[in-house]
């Protein structure tokens, strides 16, 4: 249960952080998604249960959503949707140095981006649509990919702290 809530928290920071950045500088389609290397994270993860995996990648779309102000449910489904995939794709086995890390993060933000902005297409009415272009949803698409990509180290090491907090304590609590 701490560890739940520690990555919960620490989700929440990195929206934060994400939220204070973007105050400042006004990154735009380079804009990164902090949010789904920790989903990655979760799920090739071996001592997450696909059930809490699946709850918290739930939750961390959820609260991703809610502070960014996108439609509800737009990011709560791409998250969950994006754990379940890197779950059964069997992730684990294939992302280990910091260099596969980036790319399969990349990839998976290139299909969540590409997943969110057909759901925006379908659902919005033709006047609220944000891409102008193809060529304009593309850039969005493959810059994201890269910023989130160039992100996730970054990520999966804050992870990784929090995963080994949660160890010493258990550790400690076992003498």
């Amino acid at each position: 249960m701490t560890r739940e809530l520690l990555l919960l928290l620490l989700g929440f920071s990195l929206i934060v952080v994400q939220g204070a950045l973007g105050a400042v500088v006004d990154l735009g389609v380079l804009m990164p998604n902090p949010i789904l290397p920790l989903v990655i994270y979760l799920a090739m993860s071996s001592d997450v249960s696909l059930a809490r995996g699946a709850g918290l990648s739930f939750l961390l779309g959820f609260l991703f959503d809610s502070a960014t102000g996108n439609a509800m449910g737009l990011f709560t489904f791409v998250h969950e949707a994006s754990f379940l995939v890197a779950r059964g794709a069997g992730v684990r086995l294939i992302v280990r140095g910091r260099l596969s890390q980036m790319l399969i993060t990349a990839l998976a933000a290139g299909l969540s981006s590409a997943t969110v902005i057909a759901l925006l297409r379908i659902f919005r009415p033709a006047g609220r649509a944000a891409m102008s272009s193809p060529a304009h949803a593309a850039l969005a698409v493959l810059a994201s990919a890269l910023a989130t990509g160039l992100l996730s180290p970054l990520v999966f090491q804050l992870a990784r702290r929090v995963d080994s907090l949660r160890r010493r304590e258990e550790g400690a609590q076992a003498l």
